[in-house]
């Protein structure tokens, strides 16, 4: 029993670091993920396990060793930290859940791997509409990642890219 609550303190420990680094440092490095389905899973998926993390953070801080009423003010304490994380979803959700880059076209492939590109994008909010443009030169990164930087057309090497000017993920009748 010991060994299991171990586990699941480190699992819940992992599960809020990863949560905290996602709104905050990870937003300003510059990678994001390479298809909008995985970012939405994934920021659905911390958005909606927090509050049960925090929950599951019962069993690692109630403890028969503890007097009895500080194990009730600790269970209450949680489960209101649990309660507010949940309202709080609602609310970071509309910053970080629903907005995402979507490549309107495809402008360059470079000629040494036609998996590098440089992407016209345009900033999803889903029911809200569109927040920006950029050009940006995306590299693949893990297979999961983009590495991310804007770039001027107007500057770049033609001899090393080519000009395809493809649809991108929007699609047009």
């Amino acid at each position: 029993m010991e060994k299991s609550r171990e586990i699941l303190k480190w699992v819940i420990i992992v599960f809020v670091l990863i949560f905290l680094f996602s709104i905050s440092i990870a937003q300003y490095l510059p990678f994001e993920f390479a298809n909008h389905k995985y970012s939405r899973f994934f920021y659905d998926f911390i958005f909606i396990g927090l509050p049960f993390s925090i929950l599951l953070s019962l069993f690692w801080f109630i403890k028969k060793s503890r007097k009895k009423s500080h194990n009730i003010f600790l269970g209450f304490f949680i489960v209101l930290f649990s309660i507010a994380a949940f309202y709080a979803r609602f609310f970071l959700i509309f910053m970080y859940g629903f907005g995402t880059w979507v490549n309107e076209a495809i402008l360059y492939e470079s000629k040494s791997n036609s998996q590098t590109t440089i992407n016209q994008q345009l900033y999803d909010i889903g029911a809200f509409g569109y927040g920006g443009t950029r050009v940006i030169k995306t590299t693949p990164f893990l297979g999961v990642w983009n590495h991310v930087q804007e770039i001027d057309t107007a500057s770049i090497d033609k001899n090393e890219w080519l000009f395809v000017n493809r649809e991108g993920d929007l699609k047009f009748p």
